[in-house]
C-alpha cells in the first residue's frame, strides 16, 4: 500500500510524506539542486514535517543555471527569495544554505531568515558532526555524516547523503534517515537549460 501511495503522489508531481516523518522528533531536512517548478511542493513537505533544521545543499532555483546565464539574475533574485522566505515560518531552529555554482551569494546573503555556510564546512548538531558542501569532492573529512548534491554521485557508505537522489530526513536523536522521492520530472527540470545551451 505504501508502495502505491508514493506512486500517486510522485505521478501527481507530488511528494509522498510518510507518517513518520510528520512525528515530532528533532530532525533535520536535506534538500538540493531544486529547480523552482516544485517549490510548492517542497514548501508543502516543510509545512508537514516542521524539522528542526532544513540544509539546502545549493543551486536553489536549479532549472536558473546562472553560471552559464548570468541574465537571468532578477528572475533568480525574485524566486529564491520568496521560496526561501515562505519556508521560515516551518523551519523551528535554522535555515542553510551551502551555495553552489548556480546560485548568487548576494542574493542569499539579503534573505534575513538563512545562513549561509561555505563549502567544506562542519556543523556540529546535538554532538553530530555534519560536513557540508554542494560538490561531493568538497566536503570535509572525519564527519559523522556528510551532506551534498551537485552531481548524481552515490557511495556506498550510508554517512554519505546525497541531495539531489533523495531528499533526506535525518532523525537527530537516532541517526534513522529516511529517504524521499522528489517529485516526478525533478531531474528533468534540473537539466532542461543545460539541454538548451545556457
Amino acid at each position: 500500500m505504501e508502495k502505491i501511495k508514493r506512486f500517486l503522489f510522485n505521478l501527481a508531481g507530488e511528494i509522498y510524506i510518510p507518517e513518520c516523518a510528520s512525528l515530532n522528533y528533532r530532525k533535520i531536512i536535506h534538500i538540493s539542486d531544486t529547480p523552482t517548478v516544485i517549490y510548492g511542493s517542497i514548501i508543502r513537505l516543510i509545512k508537514n514535517t516542521k524539522p528542526d533544521i532544513l540544509i539546502h545543499t545549493g543551486d536553489v532555483a536549479d532549472d536558473i543555471k546562472l553560471q552559464m546565464a548570468p541574465q537571468l539574475i532578477n528572475s533568480y533574485r525574485v524566486k529564491v527569495t520568496r521560496f526561501l522566505s515562505s519556508l521560515s515560518p516551518y523551519v523551528k531552529d535554522r535555515i542553510i544554505v551551502v551555495p553552489g555554482n548556480h546560485d548568487d551569494f548576494e542574493t542569499l546573503k539579503s534573505i534575513n531568515s538563512i545562513e549561509i555556510i561555505t563549502e567544506g564546512s562542519i556543523l556540529n548538531v546535538d554532538g553530530i558532526s555534519i560536513g557540508l558542501s554542494h560538490d561531493f569532492y568538497n566536503l570535509p573529512n572525519e564527519c559523522n555524516l556528510y551532506l551534498y548534491g551537485h552531481d548524481k554521485i552515490i557511495t556506498n557508505q550510508k554517512e554519505y547523503l546525497n541531495g539531489i537522489d533523495n531528499i533526506n530526513i535525518i532523525n537527530i536523536e537516532d541517526m534513522n534517515i529516511i529517504k524521499l522521492h522528489y517529485p516526478s520530472g525533478t531531474d528533468a527540470h534540473r537539466t532542461r537549460k543545460k539541454k538548451m545551451g545556457i
